[in-house]
């Protein structure tokens, strides 16, 4: 029984990494993504790799990358009307440009 069970559990490993490298879902693929992009900011941050004055305008395109890798697979955006596609994509534009300008001050 026991032997059963341990081989069901490196069965259940093995198929969960076959499914990541094979990524045919579009969704794991964009979840990978926003957990790597957030990541890449972390370590940015925490090493200090771009200067100060230019930090705002980076991270905020990293957000910006980060919320249409959102707004158009997880909450399937992409289907939706034309007009809900550009009124997100001038949205999220004009926020993260905004926040950027004003923090490098």
């Amino acid at each position: 029984v026991v032997e059963a069970r341990l081989t069901l559990c490196a069965g259940i490993r093995i198929h969960i990494l076959f499914n990541l490298v094979n990524m045919k879902n579009p969704l794991q693929f964009s979840f990978l993504s926003l957990v790597g992009l957030t990541l890449l900011t972390g370590i940015i941050s925490y090493l200090d790799l771009i200067s100060t004055s230019f930090a705002p305008v980076f991270f905020m395109g990293i957000a910006l990358g980060k919320f249409n890798l959102v707004a158009f697979e997880f909450m399937e955006l992409r289907k939706a009307h034309q007009f809900w596609k550009v009124a997100t994509l001038i949205i999220g534009i004009v926020l993260a440009t905004s926040i950027a300008f004003f923090t490098f001050r």
